[in-house]
């Protein structure tokens, strides 16, 4: 007997629909990313744990509650614009609301 085979590609692990992030409130300063869920929204879009999250949308050094409402804000759609500092390093993100 003879039998063909086909082999697929193999798929990609689904994203996960959550934000991902632990974070701690570092008065005056932001929210410190303590872990990030692997393929959660914000894994997808760079953020690491140890960054410093400065400024999220228009809030200032907001707090890990802040954010948390920032995101849970709104319907599926648009993104919440962070500015965070990794080391010495400055970056801007466009985070998803929802995938």
């Amino acid at each position: 007997r003879q039998a063909r085979v086909i082999a697929q590609a193999k798929r990609p692990a689904p994203a996960d629909p959550v934000l991902g992030l632990t974070l701690r409130t570092l008065p005056k300063v932001g929210a410190e990313v303590l872990h990030v869920l692997p393929r959660s929204i914000a894994a997808r879009a760079g953020v690491q744990a140890g960054d410093v999250i400065t400024k999220a949308d228009d809030l200032e050094s907001p707090s890990s509650p802040q954010i948390a409402r920032l995101f849970a804000a709104g319907s599926s759609g648009g993104s919440v614009v962070v500015v965070l500092t990794r080391g010495q390093d400055h970056r801007v993100l466009a985070i998803p609301r929802k995938p």
